[in-house]
Order: C-alpha cells, then sequence, then structure tokens
C-alpha cells in the first residue's frame, strides 16, 4: 500500500516540521539563546539533509521521462508527486509522529508532465540546446524551491547589458591608441567592466539568499549554476540532467565532505587526502578473489594464495594492500605488515613484524583464548629447544613460554627433518641452518592462521629484500617433501607481496618465475598503474571538497602532468598550495586556483626534487628532525626517541617537530604513537637533501646516542645491538667516525655477527664481521689479539656458510698466519675441512684431518668432543 500526494503539499509537512522543532527549542530554551542557535541549526541541516535526499528522487524522475523531449515550461513543482510508503492520513495539521511518517517515509517522485501543446515542434540544432538550457534552468528553480522552504528564486537578468552569444571583435583586441574609434572601444570595455560587475553582484546576492536559508555552499553553487546566470564558466557548467544527478549523488554519499561546512578544514591551508582508495575495481575484484578462497572452510586443494602487487614508485601499492586488509579484520583477519627499507637488514624486518604483532596481540585482553591456542599449538608441535630458538628470533614472545625457558634443552625435534634435506649426507650447515629458520617460520604461522582467523603476511618493497628473504618466503609457499612430515594447514595464510615494478632485480624476478610455475601455488598478479581520470578527479573533488563538476579542468591539468599517479598527484598540488597558485580563499570559502598558472607549473623535474623542494621550505628544526627520522628504520617509537633524547626538553622539542610535519603531511602518527613517513619517496628525500658528510653526521651522531644510552644495561644494549652497528657502520661508508672507537665499534659488530649466525641470518652476519674487521684495519696483536681471533674465525665460518669459498680460503690464510698457537688455529681447521666434506672432497679432507694429527695429538680429544660438527 502507498500514498501519493502532491510535492508542494509534502513539501509544506516539511517546513512544519522544522518550525515546530525550532518553536520547541526555543520554548526550552530558558534564555540560553546559543544553545537555542545551536539546536536550530541542527534542524536546519535536518532539512537540507532531506530535501537533498527528495531532489535526488525528483532529477532521477526526469531521467526517467527524457524521452518525452521535455521543455523548461514544463518542469514546475505542481507537476511532481511523491510516493509515501504505507496507507498515511493526509490530514491538514497532523501529530508529529504521523508527520514524521509523511516525511520519511518516501520511496519514489513521480512526474507528470502537462499535455503538449500540439503547436509546438521539437527544437533542433542551437535551439534545441537553448531548450536543454531552459531545462536545467528550471530544475535549479525547483532545487531552489526544495532547499528555500517552497521560495523561488528572485527574477534577475542582466541580458540588457550582456548577451552570452556577443563575440569580441578582432578590433576589440587592439589598444585604444592602436585602433581607430578608440572612444568607441573605451564605451565597449566600459560596458563589458559594468557587465562583469553586475554579474558578480548578482550572483552574489542569489548566494547569500540561499545562505540565509542555512543551504551549504556546495548546494548554492549547484543551483546558481543550474539557474545559470550569464557569464557562467564553460568547461563547469551543467550539460544534462544526468550531470545534475551525479553531484547530487556524490554530495549525499559524502555528506561530511560536500554538504556540512568545511570552512574550517579549508582555513588550515592544508589539504587532506584522507585514506581512501580511489579507483582499482579491477584489481579490488582480483585480490578479494584470492583472499576468499583463503578464508573458506573446505579447501579442494592445499595451494597457496600469492598476490604480487607491482607498480611504479607513489602507484599506491602499499595503500591498496593494507585498505583491503585492514578492512577485513571485522571478519576475524590477523595482520602482520614488514616492510623492507635500505636502512635495515632483510631478515630483521621479517623478525621485527613478528615481534611488533605479539606485542600488539599480548596487550590486548580480548585475544587471550587466541594466544593461548597459539602458545599450545607451538608446545605441540616443537620442541623445548625448537621454542628456544623461536624466542631468539621473536623475544616479544619470551613471556609466553617461562617454564621452556629456565630449562637446558636438547634439539632433538628438527632431527628427522633435516635428516631428509638431501640425498648428500654431508649438506651443508648453511642448508641446515636455513631450513631450521624455515621449518620454525612455517610452525609459526600455522600455529597463528585458522578458518576462524586467516593471517595476512604482507612483505612490502620487496625490491629491497635480499635472496634470503626471498629463500624464505618460497619455502613458506612451497608444499615440499618437508611438509610431508606433518599434516599441518596453513592454507588459511595469504601471502601478499609488493614491489617497484622498475626496481625489481633478475635474483627478485627468477624467484616470481618459480612461484608461477609451481603447482603449490595460486599467484594472482596486480598492476597498478596511474588511476583514470574520472577517478583522479573524485581523489581532487575530494580533498579539495567541491564536486566532480567544478574540479574537472584542474584534474585535467593534474592529469596531463603526472599522468594519474596518486603520489605525484598529491606531491604537486601540495606544491602548488606551496606556491599559492592553489588558495582557500576566505572570502569564497572554498579552494581556488589560478587555472594559468597551473598550466604553467611544470613537473618536468624528478619527483624527489619537488619533494626536496617542498622540504627546504619548512622551518630548519623541523627538516633537521626529518633528517634524522630518515637515518632510522620505518618508524620511530618512543623508546628509541628516549635513547636518542635523554633530555625531555629536548625530546619533546623533537616530538613538537615530528607533529609539525604531521600537520605537513610528511609523517604520519601510527596507532601505538610512533611516527613514519607518510611515502618511502618522502624519507628518500629527507635523506637525499643531506650532503655525504652529512649524512656520516647524522648516522654518527644517532649511532653514538643509542650506544652510551644503552652501554649501562647489557639487555638494553642487546636489544639495540643491530641498530647502533648499522648506524656506526653507515656513517663509517661516509668517512665519519671516532678512530679511538674503532676497537669498541670492531667489538660490537662481533656481536653482532654472532648474533644473526645464531639466527642463521649468514648474509647480515657475514656484513657484519667484514665491517668489524674494516675497523681493526688488519690483524692486531697485544690486547687486541682476542678480538682480531674471534673476527676472522667467524668470518670464515660465515663465508663458508654463504658458500663463498674463495673469501673463506683468503680468512683462513690470515688467521693460520697471525695465530699464536694450534688451539688457535683449531676452528680455522674445522671450517677448512666441513668445506671440504660438504663438496664431497672426502680424500682431502681425510688427509687434512690426519695431516693434523700427526701435528698435534690433542685434535683426537677435541674432535671427539666437536663430533656434532663432523
Amino acid at each position: 500500500m502507498a500514498t501519493t500526494i502532491p510535492l508542494h503539499h509534502w513539501l509544506s509537512h516539511l517546513i512544519l516540521r522544522e518550525k515546530r522543532r525550532q518553536d520547541a527549542h526555543k520554548r526550552e530554551a530558558n534564555g540560553d539563546s546559543n544553545n537555542c542557535i545551536k539546536k536550530n541549526k541542527a534542524v536546519q541541516l535536518e532539512y537540507i539533509e532531506t530535501a537533498v535526499s527528495v531532489a535526488l528522487l525528483l532529477v532521477q524522475s526526469l531521467i526517467v521521462n527524457t524521452s518525452l523531449s521535455l521543455a523548461g515550461q514544463q518542469i514546475a513543482i505542481e507537476n511532481f508527486s511523491v510516493v509515501i510508503d504505507g496507507d498515511i492520513d493526509l490530514e491538514e495539521n497532523p501529530e508529529d509522529e504521523n508527520l514524521q511518517r509523511i516525511i520519511e517515509s518516501v520511496t519514489q517522485l513521480k512526474f507528470t508532465p502537462p499535455l503538449e501543446d500540439d503547436s509546438s515542434t521539437h527544437a533542433k540544432g542551437e535551439q534545441q540546446e537553448s531548450e536543454n538550457d531552459d531545462l536545467l534552468r528550471e530544475v535549479g528553480t525547483l532545487l531552489h524551491q526544495l532547499f528555500c522552504r517552497g521560495i523561488k528564486p528572485a527574477a534577475v537578468s542582466i541580458t540588457d547589458v550582456y548577451s552570452p552569444d556577443e563575440e569580441d571583435s578582432d578590433e576589440d583586441q587592439w589598444s585604444d591608441n592602436e585602433q581607430p574609434g578608440a572612444e568607441k572601444g573605451r564605451t565597449k570595455h566600459s560596458v563589458r567592466v559594468a557587465q562583469k560587475m553586475l554579474r558578480r553582484m548578482s550572483m552574489s546576492n542569489q548566494d547569500e539568499h540561499l545562505l540565509s536559508f542555512g543551504v551549504p555552499r556546495n548546494l548554492c553553487r549547484m543551483v546558481i549554476d543550474l539557474i545559470r546566470y550569464e557569464g557562467g564558466n564553460e568547461d563547469t557548467k551543467f550539460r544534462s540532467i544526468e550531470g545534475v544527478a551525479e553531484e547530487l549523488m556524490q554530495i549525499i554519499s559524502k555528506p561530511d565532505l560536500f554538504l556540512y561546512d568545511s570552512g574550517a578544514v579549508g582555513r588550515t591551508g592544508q589539504l587532506s587526502f584522507g585514506s581512501t582508495l580511489y579507483g582499482r575495481r579491477n584489481e579490488t575484484a582480483s585480490f578479494l578473489r584470492a583472499a576468499t578462497l583463503v578464508s573458506l572452510d573446505v579447501m579442494e586443494t592445499h595451494s597457496k594464495q600469492l598476490i604480487l602487487v607491482d607498480g611504479l614508485p607513489g602507484a599506491g601499492k602499499s595503500h591498496f594492500v593494507e585498505s583491503h586488509i585492514r578492512s577485513s579484520s571485522d571478519f576475524g583477519w590477523i595482520y602482520i605488515h614488514a616492510k623492507f627499507d635500505l636502512q635495515s637488514q632483510p631478515l630483521s624486518v621479517v623478525t621485527s613484524a613478528f615481534n611488533r604483532f605479539f606485542v600488539q596481540v599480548l596487550a590486548n585482553r580480548n585475544e587471550q583464548e587466541y594466544v593461548v591456542r597459539v602458545v599450545s599449538y607451538l608446545q605441540t608441535h616443537l620442541s623445548s629447544s625448537s621454542i628456544v630458538s623461536l624466542c631468539d628470533l621473536l623475544p616479544s614472545i619470551r613471556i609466553l613460554f617461562p617454564s621452556v625457558l629456565r630449562r637446558v634443552v636438547s634439539d632433538d625435534d628438527l632431527t628427522a627433518q633435516n635428516e631428509v634435506v638431501a640425498e648428500d649426507e654431508f649438506a651443508s650447515s648453511s642448508q641446515m641452518s636455513r631450513i631450521r629458520l624455515q621449518i620454525l617460520f612455517k610452525k609459526l604461522i600455522s600455529a597463528l592462521c585458522s578458518v576462524e582467523r586467516p593471517l595476512a603476511l604482507f612483505f612490502d618493497d620487496l625490491q629491497w629484500a635480499d635472496d634470503r628473504c626471498m629463500e624464505l618466503l618460497s619455502a613458506l609457499l612451497e608444499r615440499d617433501h618437508l611438509q610431508e612430515l606433518d599434516d599441518d594447514d596453513d592454507t588459511h595464510c595469504l601471502f601478499v607481496g609488493s614491489f617497484r615494478s622498475n626496481e625489481a632485480n633478475d635474483m627478485l624476478l627468477s624467484h616470481f618465475d618459480n612461484f608461477e610455475r609451481s603447482a603449490s601455488v595460486d599467484v594472482t598478479k596486480i598492476q597498478l598503474g596511474g588511476l583514470a581520470k574520472v577517478d583522479s578527479n573524485i581523489m581532487i573533488s575530494e580533498a579539495l571538497r567541491l564536486p566532480a563538476r567544478l574540479t574537472s579542468p584542474l584534474n585535467n591539468l593534474i592529469q596531463q602532468k603526472t599522468t594519474g599517479n596518486p603520489f605525484h598527484i598529491i606531491t604537486f598540488m601540495q606544491s602548488l598550495v606551496k606556491d599559492s597558485i592553489l588558495n582557500y580563499s576566505l572570502s569564497d570559502h572554498r579552494w581556488v586556483w589560478d587555472i594559468e598558472a597551473v598550466k604553467s607549473t611544470s613537473i618536468d623535474k624528478t619527483v624527489l626534487e619537488l619533494l626536496a623542494r617542498r622540504l627546504s621550505q619548512l622551518p630548519d628544526d623541523i627538516v633537521n628532525a626529518l633528517k634524522v627520522l630518515s637515518c632510522l628504520g620505518p618508524k620511530v617509537d618512543d623508546a628509541l626517541m628516549k635513547y636518542l633524547y635523554t633530555c625531555p626538553e629536548s625530546r619533546q622539542e623533537f616530538i613538537t617537530c615530528l607533529d609539525s610535519a604531521v600537520e605537513e603531511n610528511i609523517l604520519e602518527k601510527n596507532e601505538d604513537d610512533s611516527y613514519s613517513f607518510a611515502h618511502d619517496m618522502l624519507k628518500q628525500s629527507a635523506y637525499a637533501i643531506m650532503t655525504e658528510e652529512e649524512k656520516g653526521e647524522k648516522h654518527f651522531w644517532v649511532g653514538m646516542h643509542l650506544l652510551d644510552n644503552a652501554r649501562a644495561d647489557t639487555d638494553e644494549l642487546n636489544a639495540n645491538i643491530f641498530s647502533i652497528v648499522d648506524q656506526v657502520n653507515a656513517a663509517n661508508s661516509y668517512g665519519v667516525t671516532d678512530e679511538a672507537l674503532h676497537i669498541k665499534f670492531a667489538e660490537l659488530n662481533l656481536k653482532a655477527g654472532k648474533i644473526s649466525i645464531d639466527v642463521s641470518d649468514f648474509q647480515s652476519a657475514l656484513s657484519y664481521l667484514k665491517a668489524g674487521l674494516s675497523f681493526l684495519h688488519g690483524w692486531q696483536d697485544g690486547q687486541y689479539y682476542d678480538v682480531s681471533l674471534q673476527l676472522y674465525e667467524s668470518a670464515a665460518l660465515v663465508s663458508y656458510l654463504n658458500t663463498d669459498i674463495v673469501l673463506m680460503q683468503k680468512y683462513l690464510n690470515i688467521l693460520f698466519e697471525n695465530a699464536k698457537c694450534f688451539e688457535d688455529r683449531l676452528h680455522g681447521y674445522l671450517v677448512m675441512i666441513q668445506s671440504l666434506m660438504s663438496n664431497c672432497k672426502l680424500k682431502e679432507a681425510m688427509g687434512k684431518i690426519l695431516f693434523i694429527l700427526e701435528g698435534e695429538a690433542l685434535l683426537s680429544i677435541f674432535l671427539f668432543n666437536q663430533s656434532s660438527i663432523l
């Protein structure tokens, strides 16, 4: 059952409800006029929200009737009727409840055109275009009546002084001094000035008239542009009824941006692009298809799902992935994000990501049941010694296994798995260590994910990952003979990788090829290019809080200059703001721009240069803070800032600078109060603006502050050892160091190298040990003999584990030449023998053993104690 009433009757009910509520507020005010005004504004806005919804229905009813060749004179409020859901009593002065039903139950508007005059003919050409303008003008009149409580717009015409069809003749382009009849030219010029002033006065008066009824400014512009006071902008004028409907839908869909007053936002002079994902509809469908397969309860196959997202820098790869994963958190998904960068060792990026995940989960009381399940799984499927190894990788989980860590344990659980690594019984120690690491992560992922709690594991910026991390990812994806030893099902883990398409190396592409050829991996490839013109226009429209129709000319230019790259669009628009080409007008209460200046603004420079120019315009203290931040990892939290700035006042000054950078959209403040750059390219730019010497000085300053403030506490030193040596080594690479501390730096690198060996990160270990040796400047005797001995022993071992036999032999030669006694050379001999055996040179290995035994009988005792190595 439905009830139909004329639109103007329904409008009278809407006006009646507003009046009743305002009268009620006036009675309840008790002299508090400010509170009454505030409530009445809310009532006004509620009226507008309802009127806008009905305006959209009205326009849609006209679209349905476009086949009738409507003329402007046919569009009047009397030709529309409102369809209300339900049988409603249409009394003249309804009660509040019935009045509310009449207003809120509108489902449709019907348009009933009057009977056509038989003498009328269909217009063609220019006449048809004129009739379309008349039609749009009448639509504007209808919207004016809806928004302004039934009042029609004032009849204002300036056609007596200006005709839009009148073209300036060529002679008007001449100056008065050069053109005959200059007096006549001046007269025409004066007329044009008068026309322009009158036009602006007319539009301003109409704007003020609409504002007096509480009509938001975007709706004011819509009505004025529809009524089409002469001289409107041809680029932004409405051209069809469908365009009106699109703009109304945009306003209704995001009222916070387009309907409510945005003046407070604009007055800050800062653009806000928010976190909306624009466009990418086909790419989103592909992503969600793979994610759905992971979350299914019954899997037809045991294939792993891998999504590879590539694109140029600034294409929005990280934002694309995070937008979809975070929106899935309400459905039980958990999320681990490992973001590689140029400042951190790749494997430490992975372990840090898992560490952060456990810190967050353990802090959430709602996840206690989930944590208990994870702990139970790990205790069931890993031996005590493997749990100890896992705790060494992820210190944040130590609290979960107190009883295990108090015991001295053996490592029997991985023995059987290691035995099936290869048919060659002399598989290398490096291979064993890598497999051990891979098995630990396999078990961990199986513990974390389930059909109720699917896991999304995001490896971001893979172009900066190393071969070890890619091998780990390959092992997690492949279902090989190791996985056949158990029935674990980790298919409820969605693996996602992103990389810059213009920086992918051969190693990375080789791994990708292997993934695609694998029968156990379903690869979904997603390539992100530039945004389509319509999508970039929506992005710009929402940033400027203006309807897409008004931003279209600006978008066309920005598209040409940026090819739709989202980050380039943001960077270019922010540069326009900095150069005062794009401004928030306090008089117009909107963003305005000089379109000619935009045309002439070049983006030929690289984006990094644009960003560098933008950073150089900031205050010096903010720039200095950003330089410090660019020398660190992907995030800087409060704990790290306490090491850098022990003085509370200095730390607060630093935080204030970071907060200012957040306001400039250069940094982001995360949920855990840590700070990170809004984009990798901003971090690169902040680093690039420093000279080589300044980079070295900054790294050295950071490294020494971390060292000095963590040195007193062994646990703190161990926790920050990698950050310290990374900074000191980076400073040394730029020629900035302290000769007096070189032995200390060598010892720190030795410590970092040994820790890396313990977690099977042999590539990082070799990097640290090489750095340690560089600080020694050759073998050192005397009080630094032990440091030299351990560095060369460890460097030789890690070179062997990395299968660099030539480098291993180089370090062994130096060790054998300088070691003082047989015992000091013994570890080097063991590395040499193990190298020979792993390369199936058994005869040479046995010969070396016999040679050693002939020279030293004590070796047999030592070999017995070290039999597990051989």
